[in-house]
């Protein structure tokens, strides 16, 4: 018997997850201002698919039956019109890094949570 490849079930999540990679990257390119402060997700290709568990990733890529997620586009056009309103480049640097760090965290709920704060507010 010969063997010519194996797969591993992490590596076909991996391989599924490279594939969303390259479909949220492409839906992200709709909204400039999340773009930018996501930098079209280019640290989100070396990491491991358990990783990356941000709200706004999660909400960009289909899911692994090609539905979107819930939430696209809506939650996504609504973040990018408040952080418009809120015109988020000219914040003071502390609190401009400090809400970027938490809306880019791989922690689903801290970065959920700097998402609805500026939606809600």
């Amino acid at each position: 018997m010969v063997v010519l490849g194996s797969y591993s079930k992490g590596r076909l999540l991996q391989e599924s997850y490279n594939e969303q990679l390259c479909a949220a990257r492409e839906r992200l390119k709709k909204f400039p201002i999340l773009n930018e402060i996501f930098n079209s997700f280019e640290e989100y290709h070396d990491l491991y698919y358990k990783v990356r568990k941000n709200k706004v990733f999660i909400t960009c890529r289909p899911r692994l039956n090609g539905l979107n997620e819930i939430g696209y586009p809506q939650l996504l056009e609504t973040l990018e019109d408040s952080l418009k309103k809120f015109d988020i480049n000219s914040w003071q640097q502390s609190s401009y890094r400090e809400f970027i760090e938490r809306l880019t965290s791989s922690d689903y709920y801290i970065s959920e949570g700097a998402l609805l704060e500026k939606i809600a507010a």
